[in-house]
């Protein structure tokens, strides 16, 4: 394949990973090219983590892909996730074992570089059949 795909599976917990710091950090795949998937902490630093994927896309990433809670009330989801492919998933996410699911809905947000992988017009996909 000779594609790269850097992962950020940040841990769900309220430990270090909900540091700020390491969203301006972590992110990016290496030497700004690839692909990453992006599960950011659920909690007050996550329009840092959509920043740096944004940010990462229009800076070489071929394409970044962020599971997130659907949170259209926040200025980042209106800074950041509106600018992305938004696939707005059924139902609740369950995590693991987890007899419960999450408590808010979630969405598939893609970003993507311009350069990188252009963005095929539904008729041209329709046509190729």
């Amino acid at each position: 394949m000779g594609r790269s795909t850097s992962t950020l599976a940040a841990r769900l917990t309220t430990r270090s990973a909900l540091d700020t710091s390491r969203a301006k950090t972590m992110g990016s795949p290496r030497n700004g090219r690839g692909r990453v998937f992006m599960n950011p902490p659920y909690g007050k630093t996550l329009g840092a983590w959509m920043r740096k994927a944004w940010e990462a896309a229009q800076n070489g990433a071929e394409l970044v892909v962020c599971l997130v809670p659907v949170r259209s009330d926040t200025g980042w989801w209106h800074e950041f996730a509106a600018r992305g492919e938004v696939t707005l998933l059924p139902g609740r996410l369950r995590f693991g074992e987890g007899v419960n699911p999450a408590p808010f809905p979630s969405a598939v947000v893609v970003f993507r570089n311009a350069q990188a992988v252009p963005k095929l017009a539904a008729q041209e996909v329709l046509s190729r059949g």
